[in-house]
């Protein structure tokens, strides 16, 4: 949707919602817009066997499209406008967060490594977007209380980067 102040409404922008392949991909758990508005990325964390998908379109002022990058070559098969680390139960796209200009994006999967969880930052420049780096958790428990040790869950769950995409 885009805001037309002159008839202080919400127009829908290519004349029909992002809508996913089943109800069940929970597609739109979460979005993030870059600064100008024109680079839409969307997480659907339960597509396949629950190891999810971001798919990352380009808008206009009259329609949103699926990007037409090559898409990030995970396992030797490029995918076009979406990103998939293909691990079953990764939940990839539960959290996503684009930088201001739109050149990084950061992707949760709190479901990686028996629900440890990671998160994918991915550069993106022009059609090409790139695996720049994968964090995980420092160690898979934390402490609690002095001399509790709880084995962590969830790492990736929510993500967000600054302006620029550094932190």
């Amino acid at each position: 949707y885009k805001l037309n102040s002159a008839q202080n409404n919400w127009d829908l922008i290519g004349g029909a919602p992002l809508i996913g392949a089943s109800a069940g991909y929970l597609l739109g758990t979460d979005i993030s817009l870059n600064g100008a508005g024109t680079i839409l990325a969307v997480g659907a964390p339960m597509t396949g066997t629950n190891h999810g998908k971001v798919y990352l379109y380009n808008i206009s002022s009259s329609s949103v499209t699926l990007s037409s990058s090559p898409g990030i070559s995970m396992n030797g098969s490029p995918v076009t406008g979406t990103f998939d680390i293909n691990v079953i139960n990764a939940n990839t796209g539960v959290s996503v967060s684009l930088n201001q200009a739109g050149t990084k994006l950061a992707i949760g999967s709190n479901g990686v490594n028996t629900n440890q969880g990671t998160v994918h930052i991915i550069d993106i420049n022009s059609d090409v977007m790139t695996l720049n780096s994968v964090i995980i958790p420092p160690t898979n428990f934390i402490e609690t209380s002095p001399g509790n040790l709880t084995q962590y869950y969830g790492f990736g769950t929510r993500v967000r980067l600054n302006d620029d995409g550094t932190a």
